[in-house]
């Protein structure tokens, strides 16, 4: 509990199906609020099919199509002060695309975008180089995907029923104290 008061952590936003409920209520007596939103990219029928690029990259412009669920994640980032931890089983699914549309809005470039997706791999030591590769060309066709299909993040997020004031407040939260 500490670490997470050192950095300021406000809002701790679950994405995955399941929670601890002693953890969320030393969480939550702390002073810290918790959020869960159920999702989920793709459940998968068979290993082998995760290493097909076009299942990652449909799977993935699956889950950025729930408008409703993904707007009350992104108000949720607006609405509140200090850091918001957000988290998934690995952190490179959902939170990994959270992580995608957040990096695009602040201006990052495609090639740290993937570089980034793929350090979740490195940190679970994950030793597939097959799968690894099939993530990378995934990652770039889904973010070219999603700009092709949404024309910008902004786009995208006012899909989401956020308002462009809070689209900017968002970036400026995304980028803190960045300069370009």
């Amino acid at each position: 509990m500490l670490l997470l008061k050192s950095f300021n952590v406000s809002v701790i936003v679950n994405l995955r199906c399941s929670e601890n409920p002693q953890m969320v209520e030393m969480i939550t007596s702390e002073g810290i609020e918790y959020k869960k939103f159920f999702m989920r990219t793709v459940a998968q029928k068979s290993f082998e099919k995760i290493y097909e690029k076009k299942n990652i990259v449909e799977s993935y412009m699956n889950f950025v199509s729930r408008y409703d669920i993904l707007g009350k994640i992104f108000k949720t980032f607006v609405s509140n002060e200090g850091v918001i931890l957000f988290f998934c089983k690995h952190g490179r699914d959902r939170s990994g695309i959270i992580s995608i549309i957040l990096e695009l809005l602040a201006g990052v470039q495609i090639e740290e975008i993937v570089a980034d997706y793929l350090y979740s791999d490195v940190l679970l030591n994950s030793e597939d180089i097959r799968l690894r590769e099939v993530k990378q060309l995934a990652c770039f066709e889904f973010v070219n995907k999603f700009l092709e299909e949404y024309i910008s993040v902004e786009n995208y997020l006012n899909l989401l029923r956020l308002s462009q004031e809070q689209i900017e407040q968002l970036r400026v939260k995304v980028k803190g104290d960045f300069v370009e």
